[in-house]
């Protein structure tokens, strides 16, 4: 059961750090933001990733960071919710471009109830 919610975790946290990733690409560009609000998402998703595949040597940790972790995808999930209602893309746009701003839109909420479910999954484990 715990390979399982390791798996998942790790799918989350990978879904957490592709929308942390390009996240932080498009900030870096814009280049009006700081340092810690563009960065601090990345690291706390490669913080989770890590913890996934740590999660035999250090049991505990793991509990915490991937907790810490889904703090970061409700952030997420708020900063993409505010950036799409700042978004300009019409109806003319092409498909291809939906369907990058739908991913940007969803992939955090794919993150948080995977992490989630690893965490709910790893302390049910525990406690039995």
């Amino acid at each position: 059961m715990k390979k399982f919610a390791i798996s998942i975790g790790l799918i989350g946290s990978l879904f957490g750090l592709i929308c942390s990733f390009e996240r932080w690409f498009g900030l870096g560009f814009a280049g009006s933001y700081g340092v810690f609000y563009t960065n601090a998402p990345l690291l706390i998703a490669v913080l989770g990733l890590l913890a996934c595949f740590f999660h035999n040597r250090f049991p505990k940790t793991t509990i915490t960071l991937l907790s810490i972790s889904v703090l970061n995808a409700v952030f997420l999930i708020i900063d993409s919710v505010k950036f799409k209602s700042e978004s300009t893309i019409s109806a003319d746009d092409t498909l291809s471009v939906h369907i990058i701003d739908y991913f940007y839109l969803v992939s955090p909420v794919i993150y948080f109830l995977l992490v989630s479910l690893c965490i709910f999954v790893l302390l049910k484990s525990n406690s039995t």
